[in-house]
């Protein structure tokens, strides 16, 4: 199938959903499919120096990137997804699939079979998009569309019940790990466990709880990875930072993999309310893929007691569920998990049982061609 991924996200950039994108082309590819990525031409925000975006984000050569305008002033993200999806129909693509839900909607009025995914519940909360997923919806050739968690399904369903059949509720993934691949030298750690964490330091993130638990943790290491510089730089020079704190600032993607192998435990604290680059709520209808990255590393993970984060984490089976907001907690179980290493042992390869079983990208690629295929 000749298939065009229609995206709205910056490549390359530090933003999570241009991780997702390339790795979905790259999950469709690897299905055998020809994959031409569409995504915007634009300036602010690109990662500098990037001369090999595919080795960037850690993907193979196995899809295009094609860059098309994005204008200087107010109404582009309209006129991109338009273009973007006429630009479908006129190079002859057998199907459209992507976020961008202008794209996607002016594919499927232009007669190209489509599926949108989506990632948020906001495109409903505003009266344009509003109307523009209900001409999109309306299209002949809309196929259906899929959204990164069930909760996401399910709130969408309460406003559009008849899409039952045509929602399909997709989480995000990871890739398998090569077999060669060796773990990040953090330096010598003299036998004392090396905890990570993997994203940003956006409020609700949960660096705060990081924070708190290597306060009352002095006994291991805590290593940060990822956040704006600007934020690193803030933090470097806190006084009240513990000193069993490294931040190692912003890795690309395709280095921490090995980061992942390296750390004993792997922590995903996320808040009641977690913020997202540009802004907006996402705690409800999150599917992080630090989750998924820390469950094909098959290491122990301890998460957040949340309840789209129960749909993947299962709590004493593949990790361990902690209330958000009490470090406390958080302090015990990871003592816990030290003094127990059967435990740890169990926790990570379950993780990573369930991980092949349904969370790699491939297999996330498979339910987006199952619903181009309905009728």
């Amino acid at each position: 199938m000749k298939l065009a991924y229609l995206s709205n996200s910056k490549i390359p950039s530090r933003e999570a959903n241009s991780i997702h994108v390339m790795k979905m082309c790259q999950g469709l590819a690897q299905l055998g499919h020809e994959v031409t990525l569409l995504a915007p031409d634009v300036r602010e925000g690109i990662e500098a120096g990037v001369v090999d975006i595919y080795g960037f984000y850690g993907v193979a050569y196995c899809f295009q990137v094609r860059k098309l305008p994005w204008r200087s002033f107010r109404g582009r993200g309209w006129i991109y997804g338009w273009e973007a999806g006429r630009l479908a129909k006129r190079m002859g693509f057998d199907a459209a699939f992507g976020r961008c839900l202008h794209a996607c909607a002016a594919a499927a009025r232009s007669s190209v079979p489509t599926v949108w995914d989506a990632h948020m519940l906001s495109f409903l909360q505003r009266w344009d998009e509003r109307c523009l997923f209900r001409w999109m919806i309306g299209a002949s050739a809309f196929k259906g569309m899929t959204t990164n968690c069930e909760a996401l399904r399910r709130a969408i369903l309460s406003r559009f019940p008849t899409m039952a059949k045509r929602i399909v509720a997709a989480h995000n993934g990871a890739d398998a790990l090569p077999d060669h691949l060796e773990p990040a030298d953090l330096g010598s750690s003299g036998g004392r466990p090396q905890i990570g964490y993997i994203g940003h330091l956006y409020p609700g993130k949960g660096f705060e709880v990081v924070s708190a638990v290597a306060a009352r943790a002095p006994w291991a290491d805590f290593h940060v990875v990822g956040g704006e510089q600007s934020i690193i730089d803030r933090l470097r020079s806190d006084r009240e930072l513990p000193s069993n704190i490294f931040l190692h600032g912003f890795v690309p993607p395709a280095e921490t993999e090995r980061l992942c192998l390296a750390f004993d435990v792997l922590l995903a604290p996320y808040q009641t309310e977690v913020q997202i680059a540009g802004g907006g709520e996402t705690a409800a209808w999150m599917s992080p893929l630090k989750v998924f990255s820390y469950m094909a590393a098959g290491k122990p993970i301890l998460c957040s007691d949340l309840p789209v984060l129960r749909e993947v984490v299962q709590d004493g089976r593949n990790g361990i569920l902690l209330p958000p907001e009490n470090p406390d907690k958080w302090t015990i179980a990871l003592k816990a998990l030290m003094d127990d290493p059967n435990t740890r042992q169990r926790l990570g390869a379950q993780a990573y049982a369930d991980f092949l079983a349904r969370h790699t990208w491939q297999q996330r690629a498979a339910q987006v061609i199952a619903c181009l295929s309905t009728d």
